[in-house]
Formats: structure tokens, sequence, C-alpha cells
């Protein structure tokens, strides 16, 4: 019987293919829990314009593609995040504090 992936195994592949596609992908954050079937992502990265607000992008699953779960993206620049961490700017409503983002590890493969 093949292995079910967890969502927050899923959120940390979901994440190194991002950066994989854009290397200017500095910092992924998980905005979920690590057991939340809708996996929430912020990606900072240097290839994203600042811009005046934020947009989640969805996701369906994709279990034929090994993305056994929905997921929701918020691309943001470095400009931007460092406005989020210094509390001038906040990700749209639902979505937790800057504070509560738990920092995914790409580099770590098990």
């Amino acid at each position: 019987m093949p292995k079910i992936m967890k969502p927050i195994e899923c959120a940390i592949e979901l994440a190194r293919a991002h950066r994989d596609i854009d290397p200017a992908t500095r910092d992924v954050y998980l905005a979920s829990g690590e057991n939340d079937p809708l996996i929430r992502l912020v990606e900072v990265s240097a290839s994203v314009p600042t811009t005046s607000e934020f947009f989640p992008y969805a996701f369906t699953d994709d279990p034929n593609n090994g993305v056994p779960y929905p997921s929701v993206l918020i691309l943001v620049s470095p400009e931007e995040w460092t406005s989020l961490e210094a509390g001038q700017r906040k990700l749209p409503q639902g979505w937790p504090e800057v504070r509560d983002l738990k920092r995914l590890n790409l580099e770590q493969r098990d």
C-alpha cells in the first residue's frame, strides 16, 4: 500500500517545486496547521513585484500528480515581507498573523 502523504509533507514538496521553478524564492511559510487538509503558503520571492494588495491563488488537489491536498498560495516581494513583519501590512482576512506562520525548511530532505 502506498504511503499517504501528510499535509506538511505535501506543503514542503510544493514549496520545493515552486522554488525550483522560481530560484528567487528566498523563504516559504506555512499559514495552515501541519495537519490541515487545505495547505496555505506564503512565498517570499524577489521575482514578485511589490503591489498594493495580496492575491491568494487557489489550486485544487491533483492526486494523479502527487498533490493530494488543495492549496492556496500568496506571493510577496521581499519589500512586502518586510512591511508584513513590521506590522505595517496584513495578510488577507482569514489568514494568520505573520508571527504565527511557520518557516519551512526546504534544504533538509528526509
